[in-house]
């Protein structure tokens, strides 16, 4: 239930990230936009979301045929970068930015703009030439540095602070490595760029590592709506709500995002008497706002038993949002739940009409009309799905725990190299093969494909899995070291589902080994953590037996 924000989506070529994160964070909007405008852009933020890219270019081209102040273009822009970095194509920030321009010739943060789309589609000269002449301020030596590495020119020697970015650009083109980002951060003494590094760590899946980063190295007051975020994102609540105070008092987000970011909050603290209080008072303040306080609100009902709330606040999330994915979604499986098949597949039958290429809403109808009777169609339905959607992610994954599950390893492994050949390898997939050569016996091939699913991004399960085949290969010691690096992760991720279940799982590798290296005591006292998080863990049950019968010896 955890909802992630990210701020910024950095470019994967490096130079992108630099010019778009200044864009971003320094040009924040505060003021009010247009009616219009924000119509507009409202309806291109959905779009965006549901993937309907070229709906909304269009849409946005219509918002920019109304902008007529610095803000409004801004608020433009806001939306235009990022959808032309989805896209990799770059033609309609250039034809906008080219007419802000026009509009407001003198305006240095529009000229950015302008200056960036013209990197972005090869007028690098164009690009040079304009930056040398309209922007003055230090916060886009970046841009002219850049435009001078396209253009495989070195900085005249007058250009000291151009250079010292140039060569600082250099060493982090074409990397989404973090590190490289914290050591020309170190030797640029640039807080931006130690901001860059804090947003890849958390793309990477390590937020604490951004939170060290971010708090360590940018100035205290810089930069505090990514600093909340990057908080948010680490777990660490308490200086997340004390940004907040300081977005509150600075204006910069409505009073009803602040309220649902507190309650949000006060969720993932499991105090739900609070942040029932708080999503209440969104939904009072504005009922049309937001689906969230909706469906966490039936979600907190549920949970103490109270079904009548539970399905009143999904009908009416429902009522206010029918074409919202999670609502339409959440209150569907209810139903089916509640053995109305009829009432949920007429609701998803409703939204594909909208929304046909949507495969969530696909894979749910699959789940309610075979899936929970005929497991043979339900698969070649699957199958049928997947053909179509090689590249959808949350499918591949799916069908992948859905092979693996029915012990379907050929059928895993075309699933794995269709999904490859459609978007490329990713550390999962490494992940599943890992399981496959496991499952086969193969276990230098497991390992192999585990260690490089782990280089690129750590999860507990693969560490736990080395942790199995070392375990297995009788080198305990290095079996304990992943054992004890899946623990550390999941120690220090409280609010991951089923937490207990799975360090109890964990923490039993961990007390198995202890006995077996003759340390009786430790083994215990991780054999009794063990069983404190899970009491039917059968294997930390026969453990504990066993050295209660060696005690009585």
């Amino acid at each position: 239930m955890k909802r992630r924000t990210i701020l910024i989506l950095s470019s994967i070529g490096g130079v992108l990230i630099i010019a778009v994160i200044t864009l971003y964070f320094i040009f924040y909007l505060q003021s009010k936009r247009a009616e219009s405008i924000t119509g507009l852009l409202q309806r291109a933020d959905e779009e965006i979301s549901r993937g309907y890219f070229f709906h909304a270019e269009q849409t946005i081209r219509e918002a920019g045929k109304k902008a007529n102040s610095s803000n409004t273009w801004l608020m433009v822009f806001k939306r235009v970068v990022p959808l032309c970095e989805s896209v990799k194509d770059y033609s309609l920030l250039y034809d906008l930015s080219s007419k802000a321009v026009k509009d407001l010739p003198g305006n240095e943060e529009i000229r950015a703009f302008s200056v960036l789309s013209s990197l972005r589609t090869g007028r690098y000269e164009k690009a040079y030439s304009e930056a040398k002449k309209y922007l003055n301020s230090e916060t886009y030596t970046n841009l002219k540095a850049e435009a001078l590495l396209r253009m495989g020119v070195e900085p005249d020697p007058g250009e000291s602070e151009a250079g010292d970015i140039y060569t600082a650009i250099r060493e982090t083109l074409s990397s989404r490595n973090p590190e490289v980002f914290e050591e020309a951060a170190g030797k640029l003494k640039d807080p931006r760029l130690y901001l860059d590094a804090s947003l890849l760590w958390i793309l990477s899946g390590n937020p604490q590592r951004a939170y060290t980063v971010f708090f360590g190295n940018i100035p205290a007051g810089s930069y505090t709506e990514a600093g909340f975020f990057i908080s948010y994102d680490a777990e660490e609540y308490d200086r997340a709500l004390n940004l907040l105070e300081t977005l509150e008092r600075n204006k910069a987000l409505s009073s009803e995002e602040l309220l649902l970011l507190r309650a949000d909050i006060h969720m993932l603290e499991k105090d739900y008497p609070k942040a029932e209080n708080l999503y209440k008072n969104v939904i009072q303040a504005s009922p049309d706002y937001s689906w969230i306080p909706y469906l966490n609100l039936a979600w907190i009902a549920e949970k103490r038993g109270d079904h009548t709330n539970e399905i009143e606040n999904l009908m009416l999330s429902y009522e206010k949002f029918p074409d919202k994915k999670e609502v339409v979604l959440t209150l569907s499986w209810y139903l089916a739940q509640q053995n109305r098949e009829e009432n949920a597949e007429e609701k998803l039958q409703n939204f594909l009409k909208k929304y046909p290429d949507d495969v969530d809403a696909k894979i749910l109808r699959l789940i309610i009309r075979e899936g929970l009777y005929n497991e043979k169609r339900y698969l070649g339905s699957l199958w049928e799905l997947f053909n179509l959607h090689p590249d959808n992610i949350l499918l591949a994954q799916y069908f992948s725990w859905y092979l693996i599950g029915l012990g379907d390893l050929e059928g895993l492994k075309i699933v794995l190299k269709n999904f490859s050949n459609a978007v490329g390898d990713m550390e999962w997939v490494q992940f599943f093969y890992g399981l496959i050569y496991t499952l086969k016996g193969e276990y230098h091939r497991a390992e192999k494909c585990f260690k490089i699913s782990l280089e690129q991004n750590f999860r507990w399960e693969t560490s736990y899995n080395l942790g199995v085949l070392y375990l297995f290969a009788g080198d305990v010691d290095t079996a304990l070291e992943y054992f004890q690096r899946a623990d550390d992760y999941l120690a220090g991720n409280i609010h991951e589902s089923n937490i207990m279940k799975k360090r109890s799982i964990v923490l039993t590798k961990i007390g198995k080994i202890m006995y077996a290296k003759g340390n009786s005591t430790a083994a215990k006292r991780h054999i009794s953590y063990a069983l404190d998080m899970d009491r039917e863990n059968l294997e930390a049950l026969f453990l504990l037996k066993q050295l209660e019968g060696d005690n009585k010896k």
